[in-house]
């Protein structure tokens, strides 16, 4: 390890970006795990500065800890996503010192088992989340990709994950999305199947019977 320099550990199954706006560098590139990685890192330069304008213009450059910079990265991501708690999350997290992956195996088995533990239990929310709005809105586009992705790492299958745009129809009153077996769109109430809805209203009144 090299004790100059930061390190940020990833085990999103994605690339992020970064920016840290007053901060030079100002974006920090954080890949995810390859094939037959456990992860992805992202080294921070021991050269951190913070940029401060004067009013005559001039810059100045306040030297900022790497380490911090790296926390701040890892944080504010963690905080900004959805459903997130402070141990259900986006699996990243930092070390002070440059590491490379053999010495993080060796080293920090721990901090990757607490994050893998973090990260499944925010995909869990994710998937709870979409479940209720999807049960409200029996709308597709109530749910994020990001939701579709954490119910595929999670292996479930959900009805709003199997659609397909062939099996749906779109109320031309108000344009919500419906299935197609839908007669009368739950949202304004418009009849969408005429043929359809008598069917229905007449099995209806003859099981009154």
């Amino acid at each position: 390890m090299n004790p100059l320099g930061a390190t940020v550990v990833s085990i999103l199954p994605f690339d992020i970006r970064e920016a840290k706006y007053g901060v030079y560098p100002t974006h920090y590139d954080i890949p995810g795990p390859k094939k037959d990685e456990e992860f992805g890192i992202c080294h921070v330069p021991n050269e951190c500065y913070g940029l401060v304008y004067q009013l005559d213009g001039k810059q100045i450059q306040i030297p900022i800890p790497p380490w911090d910079v790296a926390r701040a990265i890892v944080e504010d991501y963690r905080r900004a996503q959805l459903a997130a708690t402070p141990t259900a999350s986006a699996g990243l997290f930092y070390l002070a010192g440059k590491f490379e992956p053999e010495e993080i195996i060796l080293h920090h088995q721990k901090d990757l088992a607490r994050v893998r533990k973090e990260q499944e239990a925010w995909y869990t929310l994710l998937v709870t989340m979409a479940d209720d709005d999807y049960q409200k809105t029996k709308q597709r586009r109530a749910v994020s990709d990001l939701q579709r992705f954490a119910a595929r790492a999670l292996q479930l299958e959900r009805d709003w994950l199997s659609i397909v745009a062939e099996h749906l129809v779109f109320c031309s009153m108000c344009g919500t999305e419906l299935r197609k077996a839908v007669a009368k769109c739950y949202n304004c109430g418009f009849i969408v199947d005429q043929k359809r809805y008598d069917e229905l209203v007449g099995t209806a009144k003859e099981e009154k019977k």
